[in-house]
């Protein structure tokens, strides 16, 4: 009975959360723009990001990649690559950047205020040099006369490993938000005022070790690439964070959070976060998201968990893997390159494994659920999850273990074999995911919108206006691109 009674609660707040997103969706943002524009233009830029991705899967056909990561004379053919990907990067971060979206809770950059500020402003930071600075160092690079002396090949070599270090500092921010994000508890798909409290101990249990440990040295490098972004949020005071706690009783909390997870994972019921009565609650694992597939939750949960090491060990390894890149290219040391490569393999071959617990079974478990409760299913969602599916496998080769594994049943040879190709479903599994969401999402926005709402959002939706969008990100329209926007720490 008390299972019963619990599901249907958990409906309940299922429904109510639906009915808030409604509501949400006629909500504006500064400029008085129409949440249907808004999903609209982030539409547009997954739209362009997969289509780049598309074209580079079928131009890998022809074009090789670098060797070694070291730079080369380019190719027309690697040029044209190249372009693609800084297409692709321009667009999706374009996604990623906005503070806040009327028609969901904040999420990627804007999210991580809720679990890591610092995962928030490398984010911005990722964003800028994704949007606004990386295309134009590939253009220069592939534009300079190229010189295998070392001296002579000093600028394009230094070009290209400024290039790359902009990938490795887009990837340390997916590696901090994970690993800010497991110490959190499992919730069960809900949000209450008990797990915003868990949330913020987090937050500011990490701000408190990277302002004593790491703030001025990464304050330095922010200051280098992004200076308008270096003091973007509001850091709370150490000696405030300090008072406001007994750093013993957090980490214990932190660690029993962490612990209750792979507990959850393990076991049939768990202690919910979210503790409605004022008293510890178990609860069964599922019980406060019965849409979801129990296969898909405990899924989940493994990829919440496994966000602590990867993230971890992903953040050190391309932190010295760009120290090695900027070495390596100074020197011309083809050896410290690919030192650099293979610590970034490595890294990513972690984050895949987190990906393929969670984003990928996310799709699987959506369209079964749009098919038992609405009758209909977009199989937009199987397409994305099998993209998903070969993208992360050929990332997670890299992994001592798994490559090992891999090995044993024939399955490496396969993938190193088709890796140009495979390569490109990596990324490319999120640019389309979000294309397909954004779709949803779309859907909804207009089914509800007003006639004038309507009519703003065509502002984009032309096929000139759309070929236009990342000329008009690069050239910092404000209109489509948010440098301006400032991020607010989310109690």
């Amino acid at each position: 009975m008390a299972q019963i009674n619990d599901t249907a609660k958990a409906r309940d707040e299922r429904a109510n959360s639906e009915l808030e997103t409604e509501k949400i969706l006629h909500k504006v943002e500064n400029n008085d723009r129409p949440a249907v524009q808004l999903i609209g233009l982030d539409l547009n830029f997954a739209r362009i990001g997969t289509v780049s991705m598309l074209a580079k899967f079928f131009l890998s056909f022809f074009a090789k990649p670098d060797d070694d990561n070291e730079f080369n004379p380019k190719t027309k053919l690697s040029t044209i690559d190249e372009a693609l990907l800084k297409i692709r990067q321009l667009c999706q971060y374009s996604i990623h950047a906005r503070p806040e979206h009327g028609a969901r809770p904040p999420d990627d950059i804007s999210s991580d205020t809720v679990h890591n500020l610092q995962a928030a402003t490398l984010g911005k930071l990722v964003y800028n040099l994704n949007a606004f600075i990386a295309p134009w160092i590939s253009f220069f690079k592939n534009s300079l006369w190229y010189s295998q002396g070392k001296i002579l090949g000093l600028p394009a070599r230094m070009l290209d490993s400024f290039d790359k270090v902009v990938g490795k500092l887009t990837n340390i921010f997916w590696n901090s938000r994970r690993f800010s994000m497991s110490l959190v508890p499992y919730d069960g798909g809900m949000k209450t005022e008990k797990l915003a409290e868990k949330q913020n101990i987090v937050r500011d249990f990490v701000n408190f070790l990277y302002d004593k440990f790491l703030g001025n040295n990464v304050q330095k490098l922010k200051q280098l690439f992004a200076p308008d972004q270096a003091s973007e949020i509001k850091q709370i005071p150490l000696e405030d964070i300090s008072s406001n706690y007994d750093w013993k009783k957090v980490l214990k909390e932190i660690a029993g959070n962490y612990w209750g997870n792979v507990c959850a994972l393990f076991n049939r019921t768990y202690m919910s976060a979210h503790n409605f009565d004022g008293k510890p609650q178990f609860k069964v694992v599922g019980s406060e998201e019965p849409d979801n597939n129990p296969l898909y939750v405990r899924s989940k949960i493994l990829s919440h968990i496994l966000g602590l090491p990867a993230g971890l060990l992903g953040s050190a390894a391309n932190s010295l893997s760009i120290a090695f890149n900027i070495f390596g290219s100074f020197v011309d040391s083809k050896s410290f390159l690919r030192r650099s490569e293979s610590l970034t393999n490595f890294a990513n071959s972690l984050m895949a494994i987190v990906y393929m617990t969670g984003e990928v079974p996310a799709n699987i478990n959506e369209y079964f659920k749009q098919k038992k409760y609405k009758k209909h299913a977009n199989p937009a969602h199987l397409l994305v999850a099998g993209v998903g599916v070969f993208g992360m496998l050929n990332r997670m080769k890299y992994a001592p273990i798994i490559s090992s594994l891999f090995n044993g049943i024939g399955l490496r040879n396969v993938l190193d074999k088709w890796h140009n190709q495979l390569e490109q479903l990596f990324l490319g599994f999120f640019s389309l995911n979000r294309w397909v969401l954004h779709t949803n999402e779309k859907r909804l926005a207009e089914s509800i919108a007003t006639a004038s709402e309507k009519s703003q959002a065509k502002k984009h939706e032309s096929w000139i206006q759309k070929i236009l969008l990342p000329i008009k990100v690069l050239l910092m329209d404000p209109d489509v691109t948010y440098r301006e926007n400032k991020l607010n720490i989310i109690k």
